[in-house]
């Protein structure tokens, strides 16, 4: 017979994990300008049918292809940005007109948002995309996003 008692915390439940994942997802969204990606949310233990439910529920809203605005659908400024360069991949960088406006050279003007990208990423919906290969001064980052140096921009 043990002499000690040991505290065994109770299991979370379900639904309390939920909401855990929930505000863990808020919280990266919040950072990006309310965006977040699929491979994301997969890192922060989302299953596809996860996803799959959540957008159905009308928790996430697809922006580009893999990237879901989370709360509500409505996408704006810094949000666009986050969205167009997490759907051009890890590689892409915001640059043209859209770093021009960042950089405060121009004005902000257009939804469509201009990165470069390595090749075989193609323009899409409110993206376009530029391929080339850009060297390592030639890229920084600005609002937490990779962008072109003033210089190159």
């Amino acid at each position: 017979m043990r002499d000690v008692w040991q505290f065994v915390p109770p299991r979370a439940s379900r639904s309390a994990t939920r909401l855990d994942l929930d505000a863990r997802i808020a919280a990266l969204a919040a950072r990006q300008g309310g965006v977040v990606s699929r491979e994301q949310l997969r890192a922060l233990g989302l299953s596809d049918s996860g996803i799959s439910a959540r957008i159905a529920r009308g928790l996430l809203h697809p922006v580009h292809r893999g990237v879901y605005a989370v709360g509500h659908p409505l996408v704006l400024g810094l949000g666009l940005d986050h969205a167009a360069l997490l759907a051009c991949g890890a590689e892409a960088v915001r640059s043209h007109r859209s770093a021009a406006a960042a950089w405060n050279l121009r004005g902000w003007g257009s939804r469509t948002v201009e990165v470069t990208a390595g090749a075989g990423r193609r323009s899409k919906a409110g993206i376009v995309v530029h391929c080339h290969r850009l060297y390592p001064e030639e890229v920084t980052e600005l609002d937490g996003l990779r962008t072109t140096t003033v210089a190159r921009t």
